[in-house]
């Protein structure tokens, strides 16, 4: 069963992690399979969450490559 949580909450708790993990422009995050199991979310919603901060300016996303600060 999962948890229903709005993209607004996730992309702020994904903003959240990248503070306390030390993240910088230009650095790359962890892949949305290593996200999905710290946050205890589906690889389905960090994905919708990532989309959701790039259309915000939070982060880059580079197709095959990673997703960057």
């Amino acid at each position: 069963m999962s948890v229903a949580i709005s993209s607004g909450k996730l992309v702020s708790d994904l903003m959240d992690l990248v503070r306390r993990e030390g993240h910088e422009r230009g650095d790359r995050l962890p892949s949305i399979r290593k996200l999905s199991a710290k946050m205890g979310l589906g690889r389905n919603a960090i994905r919708d969450g990532l989309l959701e901060a790039q259309s915000k300016g939070f982060v880059k996303i580079e197709p095959r490559q990673g997703v960057y600060v």
